[in-house]
């Protein structure tokens, strides 16, 4: 029996494909191996979700495949460990993984190192996740590696770096 079909480009494929095109570019600017990891299968999803609204009638098996394996990426990205070795590329310590809060919003905090510093420093001292300035439906935690030695760094540098 053929796989049902529905008329070229339903608003499905198109909130699909708007999705793809969003993810790419918040993972994009980084180059941690979970960026990577995340914007690798991103585009991959994002050319396929491109095919099928190219087809002359798209496939809803593929279109619910699609949106199943785009719910299983959102959820990975709030997942730090994906793509990651758990040793401190620092450190050379084993790092544990666990839970974290995601904070969304302009954030207030102590001085805060550059990218550059906390990524040769301190990579893996933070228990929780910035979620960036939009609050809207997203989940509220997700999971990271934590290197104690980084943590004990990053509160040396804030220490130092007080007013």
């Amino acid at each position: 029996m053929a796989a049902s079909v529905a008329p070229r480009m339903t608003a499905s494929i198109l909130i699909l494909l708007a999705a793809f095109q969003l993810t790419g570019a918040t993972v994009v600017a980084g180059e941690s191996a979970h960026d990577h990891f995340i914007h690798e299968r991103s585009e991959q999803l994002r050319e396929e979700a491109q095919d099928l609204a190219r087809a002359p009638v798209i496939d809803q098996a593929k279109l619910a495949d699609l949106h199943k394996r785009y719910e299983e990426l959102e959820k990975d990205m709030f997942d730090f460990t994906k793509g990651e070795k758990d040793v401190c590329p620092v450190h050379q310590m084993k790092m544990t993984a666990q839970d974290a809060r995601i904070a969304y919003g302009l954030l207030a905090r102590d001085p805060q190192p550059d990218p550059d510093t906390r990524a040769w420093k301190f990579p893996f001292a933070r228990n929780w996740i910035e979620g960036g300035c939009v609050i809207s439906n997203l989940p509220k935690t997700g999971r990271v590696f934590l290197c104690l030695k980084c943590v004990e760094a990053e509160k040396a540098w804030i220490e130092q770096h007080k007013k």
